[in-house]
């Protein structure tokens, strides 16, 4: 039978065990994992399902999946797959949209399954989820990149780290004729046209500053030759390393057959020089620098729109009145215009939202109109569904160079909707460490290395009585609180600014505004620097003066408590040793009296007479027992490791004709070997199993030790299937003298528990009984384990 309820209790310890791990998993997962009964209502949505949507599983538990995270417009299709699964078709995939606590939507691939019964019906559904939103959005970005890489008006080719080609757009095949088939395989220099010292000094920039510009003279796949304006640059991956390397070019081979032109007009010009009169060549040196400023304005020009067009900026040109002449490319996207349309209907005032029409209108403008400039921060309206966006703009005037008259009005602004989002984040998290800090139970300074107190806790300003308004430096709070060991204390304080960690700085007397003196423990620890440079430090103290104050308090009671045991404890040893004389004299002759007189006399005297035997034997016994008691206390204790089981074998073979005679059954499982006092310990097991046999009930007795090990200690009992006892006596049994039966009942002095007691608290160990009337008892005791 116990062999069966043992394997039962393992069958349950493996299963919980098995479920704790499958939980464990569940839990820990970053896979989204709910399952549903056949209603659609949640019953187990794990961490990752909480982490993804903002709910609880106590929020969500029994209510149906449809009315809390789906949309109304897929609750259908979410519907058919969850018949479908009922049905018994499973496993079925499925993607859809989870709208989460905060109304975010977040899109899952789904992956499920069901739980059917022993009669094959459906119990449950369990999906398992992968949050791919910010997957598709990347996806999404990559298309809207690629769309825009095939339709750039710029020639844009893709090399490998080696220099061979990989992809070219459109515009390249549309200039030079050349397809992704001609090259594809082949290096960068393979159209011809670029000498190969060119190539060379080009590659070798490239692998050192990862950039290159320049302009280069390529041969076209039908003959003839083009020149384009070329920027190469590297790309790198997260460790740095370049993978690719991405041209961008610009056919010039209309500006080059401008600027040969002019070349050639400029030399004719030259040519003439010498059979001009003064006036001539006074005129042709003007023609010339004309011609300079203009060459020049036009490169200011192709710079200027290659910046505009490339920059991720919002970039837009308007008419004095307003109206829009030019949005480039990262200005469209960041609105969410075609990149096709035109946008010359549109006003500037169309890109505000609705409440800030008025402040463009009455604001903006006017100061742009005044001034020349406006700068601030405002908000851009999306043209398709989404959230207005936090810009910073500057809004100006163009003038022309020449007459410095207005010539249209130009507008730069760049997305800051992140880094709103974050300043408001660290805003509202400085509060919140503010108001933690202000609101701890316990003292926190946080000071700066130039002495400023930035922030003092309540706890601190109430135990010390000084206001914030009192100790705004750290010299005004040590000057303060220190008096003579000021010095010392603040070069203490000026070595935290050089911490790596935390570090805790000990107990120090401080005084209090009233003149009490207060003990606190410090520590602290290095929080960075401020904005301004400034290091940062937080201290924290607990106040332990009450705690100092008990110490020197119980330190007095404990010396008082031993001083006064030990006189007891003499005492008794001394009254039970002393009384042993005398008693023994009134034993032998109560014997004498009883050998000589017994039967002479009356039958009344024989009967005082047994009266007085049994008294003195009695008294002998309560003395000697008290004499052991007092032994057990003021004994010096050694310890060293020995075996328990070889302790209880001999207390047994001490223990033989109780056993014999009761008939017990003793049993034990496996027992330590640990350091203990030998002789005390086998005293304490003889005690314990010595009062298991003597207060046995009808049946036999049968005990049982056993040990196990726990949070550094061992823990023994000694069970038995006696007579029990109350509860209430559990305490009152290990005093002294206590007994719980008549003499004529159960003999005894009532001091064995005591005495077990005792050995136990030597060892510094505890000692307890756990019982009810009639169902047996059980004795615990535990012994920490010695080094």
């Amino acid at each position: 039978m116990s062999d069966g309820m043992t394997k039962r209790k393992q069958t349950e310890e493996a299963l919980k065990e098995e479920r704790n791990f499958v939980s464990a998993i569940l839990e820990t997962i970053g896979t989204l994992v709910v399952v549903l009964d056949r209603e659609g209502r949640i019953v187990r949505f794990n961490r990752a399902c909480e982490k993804a949507t903002g709910y609880s599983f106590d929020e969500v538990k029994g209510r149906p999946l449809r009315d809390i995270f789906l949309l109304p417009e897929e609750t259908d299709s979410v519907e058919e797959v969850f018949k479908a699964l009922k049905g018994g078709r499973f496993p079925i995939t499925h993607q859809n949209y989870w709208v989460t606590k905060d109304g975010r939507l977040r899109l899952i691939t789904w992956s499920n399954t069901a739980m059917v019964d022993d009669q094959g019906i459906v119990r449950h559904i369990i999906g398992s989820g992968l949050d791919i939103t910010e997957k598709q959005q990347a996806e999404d970005k990559i298309l809207k990149l690629s769309h825009a890489v095939e339709q750039s008006p710029s020639m844009i080719l893709i090399y490998d780290q080696n220099g061979v080609i990989e992809y070219l757009n459109p515009k390249y095949t549309e200039i030079t004729g050349y397809t992704l088939e001609d090259l594809g395989g082949l290096t960068a220099g393979a159209s011809g046209g670029q000498s190969p010292k060119e190539y060379t000094r080009m590659w070798a920039e490239l692998g050192s500053s990862g950039k290159w510009r320049g302009e280069v003279r390529n041969r076209k796949k039908q003959g003839g030759f083009y020149w384009e304006s070329t920027s190469v640059s590297a790309i790198r991956n997260s460790l740095g390393e370049v993978t690719h390397y991405v041209k961008v070019a610009e056919d010039i081979t209309e500006k080059k057959r401008i600027e040969q032109e002019l070349t050639g007009y400029r030399q004719r010009l030259e040519d003439q020089v010498e059979s001009r009169t003064a006036e001539i060549s006074r005129i042709n040196e003007q023609l010339r620098q004309e011609i300079l400023e203009r060459r020049t304005a036009e490169e200011e020009q192709l710079k200027f729109m290659a910046l505009v067009r490339y920059s991720g900026d919002f970039i837009c040109m308007a008419a004095l009145d307003g109206q829009l002449l030019y949005l480039n490319e990262a200005g469209r996207r960041l609105v969410g215009l075609d990149g096709r349309e035109d946008i010359t209907h549109l006003h500037i005032t169309d890109f505000a939202p609705d409440d800030q029409v008025n402040h463009i209108s009455e604001e903006v403008i006017p100061t742009v109109e005044q001034r020349g400039r406006w700068r601030g921060e405002t908000r851009l309206k999306k043209f398709i569904a989404g959230r207005n966006i936090e810009v910073a703009a500057d809004v100006f005037v163009v003038k022309d160079f020449q007459n410095g008259q207005p010539v249209c009005l130009a507008t730069i602004m760049r997305d800051i909707t992140e880094k709103k989002k974050t300043e408001e984040r660290i805003k509202r998290s400085e509060e919140r460490f503010r108001r933690a800090i202000i609101d701890a139970p316990i003292p926190i300074m946080l000071h700066a290395e130039d002495g400023e107190v930035l922030c003092i806790s309540t706890s601190w300003t109430e135990l010390t009585g000084y206001s914030p308004d009192e100790i705004p430096t750290m010299s005004d709070w040590v000057n303060k609180a220190y008096g003579e060991n000021r010095d010392e204390i603040k070069n203490g304080i000026n070595k935290l600014f050089d911490l790596e960690g935390k570090v805790s700085e000990g107990e120090f007397v401080i005084t209090a505004k009233n003149g009490r003196e207060l003990t606190w423990d410090f520590s602290s620890a290095h929080l960075g620097c401020l904005p301004d440079g400034r290091r940062l430090v937080i201290s924290m103290a607990m106040d332990v003066t009450q705690r100092k104050e008990a110490e020197q308090a119980l330190a007095g009671r404990t010396e008082e408590l031993v001083r006064s045991n030990a006189e007891l404890e003499q005492f008794a040893y001394i009254a039970s040793h002393d009384l042993q004389e005398p008693l023994r004299k009134i034993i032998n002759f109560v014997d004498l009296l009883e050998k000589r007189y017994k039967g002479h006399i009356d039958e009344r005297a024989d009967k005082y007479i047994n009266y007085v035997v049994d008294g003195a034997t009695r008294m002998q016994k309560l003395i000697n027992d008290l004499l052991t008691y007092s032994r057990v206390g003021r004994a010096e204790y050694t310890f060293q490791p020995v075996n328990v089981q070889e302790i209880l074998e001999g207390t047994l073979s001490d223990l033989h004709m109780a056993v014999k005679e009761s008939g017990a059954v003793i049993s034990f499982g496996p027992l330590p070997t640990i350091k203990v006092n030998q002789n005390r310990f086998g005293q304490l097991l003889q005690n314990l199993i010595g009062n298991a046999i003597k207060f046995r009930s009808g049946e036999p007795p049968r005990i049982h030790v056993s040990a196990e090990f726990e949070d550094g200690q061992w823990g023994f009992s000694v069970s038995d299937n006696g007579i029990g006892l109350e509860p209430r006596h559990a305490k009152r049994i290990f005093e002294v003298f206590q007994r719980l039966h008549a003499r004529d009942e159960y003999p005894g002095t009532g001091i064995g528990l005591a005495i077990c007691k005792k050995i136990v608290d030597r060892h510094g160990g505890r000692i307890w009984v756990e019982s009810q009337p009639g169902n047996g008892a059980t004795f615990c005791f535990t012994i920490p384990v010695r080094r």
